[in-house]
């Protein structure tokens, strides 16, 4: 089976041990092809103490999957152990209590991304951010891994819709914190922890993410305004007949003024163009072209972003996207017309013609990998339909994989979409006295590219 886990050996090297206490996030290198941000460090020493102890057997048991987005740190140690030499292995067993290990997590932004083209002009606002978000979720899984509390820890009016968390017992913990920090809901947080009776602090959690609120995007603000359903929309375009520009399939998102959506990140709404739609409705970004799905507030905006039928699976029109603060168009890196037509084709006949009410399973947030059987938003079929997973499952039936699986638990984001645009990797340095071995692994390949992006 072909390991999906890209392998760079780097030079053998001599030096201290690093000390990550006092990490701030602010490394950025610039390549040729891409920028690079190193945005986690962790001391996996006794982690890696506890790898050197087992069999050899399981030592080289490299768990080689077809989705290397779940890819663990222990299949990586195996993955390693398979490159040292008999010698290095032994001198580690044998020297395993002067042994350290480090870790860092990072991400590589194609240089043609909006995002790379700004920190070239001095601007690394965007790139802290995106980074900040990744750290912020990288700590709650390093602090929680994958316990999983009783649903009844949570308050009964927490959930908009009760009945939908019945089928809940177990939730994932690390899930229900992220998704609470970004509400700033920290009484609950604290009741939380002090029932586990948790080391991990409400002071710690709220110190990790007071580095996403420092940024202050506009379109990343407080709860009030991320709550608000009603959108402010500009009166201009971020692009001009834009529609004219599209291909078939090209997966629209958008960040308004105000932030819409339940969930962490960057992006608040995604769609897919279609151009038949586009033509047959007068050729005009105005014109409904875009299937995705939309709650019922959405018949409130100005009569050119109002959707055809607002609270169902519907077409938008280009200018919900180009008339907000920031827009982005992208596409999966195996484009072709072809399969740009089919992912349009299933967009309708899936969702579209179904005509099912939109709905976020919003119970997603929190659940954990093996409850598979709940988690709707992978299904690939029309039930609770929202915007992002009409236009991941679109292209997931057409067979190409836009979901990058990096926040919002189960859920497809947005910011999901759009981070399948760059790829995740991770460096891990092992050494004792003064001998040192580093591998770089990607742990994340880029399906898709940015082919258009802006902002105000």
């Amino acid at each position: 089976m072909k390991k999906l886990v890209s392998f760079i050996l780097f030079s053998l090297c001599f030096f201290g041990c690093k000390n990550f206490e006092n990490f701030e996030n602010n490394e950025i290198n610039i390549t040729e092809n891409s920028i690079e941000k190193v945005y986690y460090k962790k001391d996996s020493t006794n982690e890696f103490k506890d790898f050197l102890k087992l069999p050899e057997i399981q030592k080289n048991n490299f768990r080689s999957i077809e989705n290397d987005k779940h890819l663990t740190n222990e299949d990586l140690f195996s993955l390693m152990w398979q490159d040292l030499s008999e010698e290095e292995k032994t001198q580690l067993i044998e020297n395993s209590g002067e042994v350290f290990l480090q870790i860092e997590s990072g991400l590589e932004v194609p240089i043609e991304n909006e995002i790379s083209k700004s920190v070239l002009n001095g601007n690394t606002n965007e790139l802290d951010f995106l980074a900040a978000n990744f750290s912020f979720s990288e700590h709650l899984k390093d602090w929680f891994g994958n316990t999983t509390i009783s649903i009844n820890l949570l308050p009964e009016e927490y959930f908009s819709k009760v009945e939908d968390y019945k089928a809940l017992e177990n939730i994932l913990l690390a899930n229900v914190i992220e998704n609470l920090s970004y509400n700033e809901n920290w009484n609950i947080i604290k009741k939380i922890l002090n029932e586990l009776g948790s080391d991990i602090s409400v002071s710690m959690i709220k110190r990790e993410y007071e580095k996403i609120k420092e940024l202050d995007l506009e379109q990343n603000q407080s709860n009030a305004s991320r709550a608000a359903l009603v959108t402010d929309f500009y009166l201009t375009s971020l692009a001009n007949n834009f529609g004219a520009t599209l291909n078939d399939g090209t997966v629209l998102l958008t960040a308004g003024k105000k932030k819409a959506f339940i969930i962490a990140g960057n992006w608040t709404h995604a769609g897919i163009f279609s151009r038949d739609a586009y033509l047959k409705n007068g050729g005009i970004d105005s014109a409904h072209c875009v299937y995705t799905a939309q709650p019922d507030d959405a018949k409130n905006g100005p009569s050119d972003v109002i959707p055809d039928r607002p609270g169902y699976t519907c077409l938008d029109t280009i200018y919900m996207y180009t008339k907000q603060k920031r827009m982005a168009a992208i596409l999966p890196k195996n484009y072709s017309l072809g399969k740009g037509k089919a992912a349009v084709n299933y967009a309708k006949t899936i969702f579209y013609d179904a005509k099912e009410k939109y709905c976020i399973p919003a119970w997603e947030l929190f659940l954990p990998d093996f409850m598979s059987s709940m988690d709707t938003s992978h299904n690939e079929k029309s039930d609770f339909p929202y915007c992002s997973k009409v236009a991941y499952t679109a292209w997931k039936k057409a067979g190409e994989d836009i979901d990058a699986e990096t926040f919002a638990g189960c859920l497809v984001s947005p910011d999901d979409l759009y981070s399948s645009s760059f790829d995740r990797y991770k460096t891990f340095t092992i050494g004792f006295l003064f001998w040192s071995k580093t591998w770089k692994y990607k742990v994340y390949s880029a399906t898709s590219n940015v082919v258009k992006e802006a902002s105000r």
